[in-house]
């Protein structure tokens, strides 16, 4: 049991140590991430660009932690740490889009279509694998071709 635990222990207590130096570094760099890199060389610090909530972060991938305080960060402010799943992150939010209507009301009805065609596809299937599963069919090929 203690080869089961360990690692896991191991891996919370290296969070812990990493958010304890992220909270550090934080009051460190006065609002500037790129100061980290110059306080500490083993430090990734980099940008990821546009992102959507339902879609990965780029040089990161899909961290849910990181992507639901990026929707919640106040612009141009450095976040507490956050856990992800590789590690301890600091995140400062400049951008923020909103949502635009406009583009909405254009592909609207083409979304609409494209999940209304998935559903339809998805019940046909659902449909036609209950016809086969119930189906009591007898092979007498037998009689029409013969042995």
């Amino acid at each position: 049991m203690k080869k089961l635990i360990q690692p896991l222990v191991i891996r919370e207590k290296k969070y812990l140590m990493a958010k304890n130096y992220a909270a550090k570094l934080k009051s460190q760099v006065n609002n500037d991430l790129f100061k980290a890199k110059t306080l500490n060389q083993k430090l990734t610090v980099d940008t990821t660009g546009l992102f959507s909530p339902n879609g990965a972060i780029p040089n990161i991938g899909r961290d849910y932690a990181l992507i639901y305080a990026a929707t919640k960060a106040e612009l141009n402010k450095i976040t507490d740490p956050i856990k992800g799943f590789r590690g301890q992150f600091l995140l400062k939010v400049t951008e923020r889009s909103s949502f635009d209507s406009t583009t909405y009301s254009i592909q609207r009805n083409s979304i609409r279509d494209q999940l209304f065609q998935e559903k339809r596809s998805m019940y046909v299937n659902q449909w036609l694998e209950k016809l086969k599963k119930d189906a009591n069919i007898k092979d007498n090929r037998y009689v029409f071709f013969g042995r």
